[in-house]
């Protein structure tokens, strides 16, 4: 219970009366300030019972699957049971594994009525959240006071991995572009028709044979170049760290379900090595739809583990999943102070044969820390350490790269598009 201004009016006005009543031995006779408080108590007594007969519900409408690291809404319905208008302040105590803007929301329905709320949320975390009940307060009749409720709400919540937006959907079957490179469907020599599979390029139609036909058909070019991609994502310890509201391995799930999505619409075989310190997941390298299912289906329910990765055991697995010369996507931390590293040596293992590219995120409040001017004595300590942090990634970027590795490295919302458009340039030039 909490009172409200009214109820604590009342009481003070209850308080003073009592004290003009002690002062004034005239007034003693009449114990107003008793009457005034049994009123309070009467009017508090009242609210319980109304609110203890109308218990409101709530149920989630909408919601119920959530993309990783995407800003969505849920619809909280609030079901109003009683005769009387009420007025219901809730907490937005989201699961574990969600985040929300509004901590507190507010809501009035009317008697036997349902009234919807919308409750911003961001899904950080993968897997199925259960979410029990809401804490609520419920405004009494009389205004007196506001009255502590748990509203039971037994809803699922799913966090999935965030999927390819439509215009980049669009973009990588498109034969327009920045500039000119080899796409599926432009091979030299014309190997045989066959009716279109979702996915397809849209310059592989024949759209003479399509009108001939009534149905759309797609043209096989016997020189076309069909890739095989494994993306390696590491969910050791170094994973767990926070860039953006996410932990680093947050952002690896959705740029590998991505980035998997986008390579098989260009007809290229996609698979997937999850790994700390074993191997964790694998799926071998599948072309269309069924390899971006099977790649979604792995990295769903992920979550980082408390041990260092082993990235050795990593290339090694890869190595008997790949028989052909492949696209690596390696996504893992690239701080590391040894020259000897793991990191090192599982980028030998995987050189000649297949072309690694070695993706780490860049961090923004490490580099504004290392820039940041001094205010306390402990700054320059922080300065310090951002420092050598930036210092060792460089290091690292630099020696993989001599060593003919490719390296991404870049902010969140920038790794997409930089490790995509460093995938269609290899693609382009034949690197692969």
């Amino acid at each position: 219970m909490s009172l409200q201004p009214r109820s604590v009016f009342f009481a003070a006005i209850a308080v003073l009366l009592g004290i003009i009543g002690v002062w004034n031995e005239s007034l003693i006779s009449i114990p107003v300030w008793r009457i005034a408080v049994a009123l309070l108590a009467l009017g508090l007594i009242y609210e319980w019972v109304v609110v203890s007969r109308n218990q409101p519900a709530v149920r989630l409408i909408d919601g119920l699957q959530l993309k990783l690291g995407v800003d969505s809404q849920l619809d909280l319905a609030f079901l109003n049971t009683g005769s009387r208008r009420i007025k219901i302040d809730y907490a937005a105590a989201l699961p574990a594994g969600l985040t929300g803007s509004r901590e507190i929301g507010e809501v009035t329905a009317s008697p036997v009525a349902e009234v919807i709320d919308k409750v911003p949320v961001r899904g950080v975390e993968l897997g199925t959240r259960n979410w029990r009940h809401i804490p609520a307060r419920v405004l009494g009749p009389l205004g007196l006071a506001r009255w502590s409720r748990n509203l039971p709400l037994d809803a699922r919540i799913n966090v999935y991995p965030d999927t390819l937006g439509e215009s980049r959907r669009k973009s990588s079957s498109s034969p327009q572009g920045a500039e000119a490179r080899a796409l599926i469907g432009g091979g030299m020599e014309l190997h045989h028709l066959r009716q279109y599979r979702r996915g397809d390029a849209r310059n592989a139609i024949d759209w003479k044979a399509t009108a001939r036909s009534g149905e759309l058909v797609t043209r096989v070019f016997g020189e076309d170049q069909h890739l095989e991609i494994l993306i390696a994502v590491d969910a050791g310890r170094m994973s767990r760290i926070q860039f953006d509201g996410m932990s680093q391995l947050s952002h690896y799930v959705n740029l590998a379900a991505r980035f998997a999505e986008y390579a098989v619409i260009a007809e290229d075989r996609a698979g997937l090595v999850v790994f700390a310190d074993r191997i964790l997941r694998t799926v071998s390298p599948r072309r269309g739809l069924d390899g971006v299912q099977q790649v979604r289906k792995a990295l769903h329910d992920l979550t980082p583990r408390a041990v260092e990765s082993n990235l050795v055991q990593a290339a090694l697995r890869i190595r008997s999943l790949a028989r052909h010369r492949s696209l690596v996507i390696l996504l893992t931390d690239l701080y590391d102070r040894d020259a000897h590293s793991q990191l090192a040596r599982c980028t030998q293992l995987l050189l000649p044969k297949h072309l690694p590219v070695i993706v780490g995120i860049q961090s923004d409040e490490v580099a504004a820390l290392a820039e940041r001017t001094a205010s306390s004595w402990f700054d320059p300590y922080k300065s310090l350490a951002a420092r050598e942090y930036n210092m060792s990634v460089n290091l690292n970027v630099a020696r993989l790269r001599r060593m003919g590795a490719y390296t991404v490295i870049a902010r969140p919302r920038e790794l997409d598009d930089r490790v995509i458009s460093l995938y269609e340039k290899l693609r382009s030039k034949r690197l692969i």
